[in-house]
């Protein structure tokens, strides 16, 4: 398994419950899955998961427990 890249290891599991939130550089409003993606397609070149799939409702579960 792929690791994220070292910028992306920051504390952004505690950052979870900030979400929804607005992200200027997409001009607006974005949810915690929605960033989960962003991130997987931009550091790990993934394909998104579908809103629905237990995967990214996983990782959403599990950053938002580690508040």
């Amino acid at each position: 398994m792929r690791q994220l890249p070292h910028t992306h290891r920051s504390n952004d599991a505690r950052r979870a419950a900030t979400f929804p939130k607005y992200i200027a550089s997409l001009g607006r409003e974005v949810t915690l899955e929605e960033r989960i993606n962003q991130c997987r397609q931009k550091a790990l070149g993934a394909e998104p998961w579908a809103p629905d799939a237990p995967e990214l409702q996983a990782v959403a579960a599990l950053l938002k427990s580690l508040n």
